[in-house]
């Protein structure tokens, strides 16, 4: 249940004499804590916190809330190609609007056209008729 795993992470872990949720600690030593080489800085940290804090042993990563800049770039440059992705479809949706309209519009000329030139016809045959 992801409602009880959240919760796991929001219990208190007294360390040093400090207080702070389990979630605070990973993210914090995510953030300002670990070595800035560190490839997982958020599994590093999870470690670190797991191993300092029994309360945390069931506070999972993923519910911790923490993500590293690269996940954080990762996450934004998945956001952004969603967002792309959805752009497209609603250009090619209008697009395909478009060209629907177009070609009827087409066709709407033609009819238009050719009742305009039954009608002018049908004028001329009968002004013919009257004086021809």
């Amino acid at each position: 249940d992801p409602k009880v795993a959240v919760e796991h992470c929001n219990e208190q872990c007294v360390f040093a004499g400090s207080t702070a949720t389990c979630a605070a600690r990973v993210q914090w030593v995510a953030k300002f804590g670990g070595s800035k080489d560190e490839a997982k800085p958020c599994d590093a940290a999870h470690s670190l916190i797991i191993s300092q804090c029994d309360v945390c042993s069931k506070c999972e990563l993923k519910f911790s809330g923490c993500s590293s800049p690269q996940e954080q770039e990762e996450d934004k440059n998945e956001k952004e190609e969603k967002t792309d992705k959805k752009e497209e479809k609603k250009d090619e949706k209008q697009r395909e609007d478009h060209s629907s309209v177009g070609s009827q519009q087409p066709q709407e000329d033609k009819e238009r056209h050719s009742k305009r030139n039954h009608e002018y016809e049908t004028q001329q045959a009968e002004h013919c008729n009257k004086q021809c």
